[in-house]
């Protein structure tokens, strides 16, 4: 007995040993919000605007958070891509805000990782910490990641709204994307063949999907069903009445709320505002606002990444549709 309990404890030791040089090299977490204080960004024009970047879930956030700090009015339209995204409204005494806003764009998880260990950019607001990938890059270049929780969401489960099906259990969701479970027969549902759609590798979607589902269990090999952006998933789902995929929740239900498809339970229950607030819901996950951690304190995109934690800058997240990260119960 003793000699497995020494056995046990010289396996935590390695094993937490593995987890610090693994990530304690590369990320430094900030996890409390700082209510209370206030981090003044009048002083923010469109010139010493801070690099921003980050997954297309966030980039409204992004424009609603612009529009705060230059004090613009704004509403929600639909835009070219089929996406529902807020829009600021003419200002002739600020047409270069505007302006600023209106082109604010955003180059999706993997590249705005990619381009913040590379300096070229100074602070993304992404779904998931980074990948292996992007630390083992951040490693190679000698760089530190400060990762800090501003928001909240939620990795969801999509069906075609034809699908009787409403809920599923965290075990029936791994056994479909593992390939145990092949006909909806099997879960309640109708004889019909499933067809499961995956994420790339190092998507924020991909990255919460083997983090909170699949937990080290390893997914269907399938590149015919590999699907590149949101989008694409989503009118995946609403062109086949035995698809399944995930996105998540932001951008399912403010940015795409997509006739066609429907967002099921998990467990018997519903992903919405209040779940994930809550934590009652499974899978909720914070949006995190990433800076290198060498900058300058007294920088503008330092203080920016700071005003996001005060209660101004969660207001101002929760004006965007998220929930903000202080809410958390």
């Amino acid at each position: 007995m003793e000699m497995e309990h020494r056995s046990s404890l010289l396996e935590f030791v390695i094993l937490f040993f593995l987890m610090f040089t693994m990530f304690g090299c590369g990320i430094t977490e900030n996890e409390n919000p700082i209510p209370g204080e206030v981090v003044n960004l009048s002083h923010f024009t469109v010139e010493n605007f801070p690099r921003v970047d980050g997954s297309t879930s966030n980039r409204p956030m992004m424009v609603v958070l612009a529009c705060e700090i230059f004090n613009l009015k704004y509403r929600t339209y639909e835009s070219f891509d089929g996406t529902m995204q807020p829009y600021p409204e003419n200002d002739t005494s600020k047409p270069k805000e505007v302006t600023f806003v209106r082109n604010i764009y955003f180059n999706k998880t993997i590249l705005a990782y990619e381009r913040l260990i590379r300096d070229s950019t100074d602070v993304i607001l992404v779904a998931n910490e980074p990948s292996q990938d992007h630390l083992r890059l951040a490693e190679s270049l000698g760089v530190r990641m400060s990762v800090a929780p501003i928001a909240l969401d939620g990795l969801v489960f999509l069906l075609n709204s034809t699908n009787p099906i409403n809920s599923l259990t965290p075990e029936q969701l791994i056994g479909i994307f593992v390939g145990d479970i092949k006909n909806w027969k099997n879960v309640g549902g109708t004889d019909a063949v499933i067809n499961p759609y995956l994420r790339n590798r190092n998507s924020g979607s991909q990255e919460l999907m083997e983090k909170l589902v699949m937990q080290g269990r390893t997914m269907i090999d399938a590149p015919d069903m590999m699907v590149s952006d949101m989008m694409g998933l989503v009118n995946r789902i609403a062109s086949d009445p035995n698809g399944i995929g995930y996105t998540v929740y932001y951008y399912n239900a403010i940015m795409v709320p997509r006739e066609g498809v429907k967002r099921i339970s998990v467990n018997g229950v519903n992903p919405d505002a209040g779940t994930i607030n809550s934590g009652a819901y499974k899978y909720t996950a914070p949006v995190y606002a990433v800076i290198r951690s060498n900058l300058n304190p007294t920088s503008n995109a330092y203080l920016f990444w700071k005003w996001l934690r005060t209660d101004a800058g969660q207001l101002a997240v929760a004006k965007s549709g998220y929930v903000a990260y202080r809410g958390k119960s």
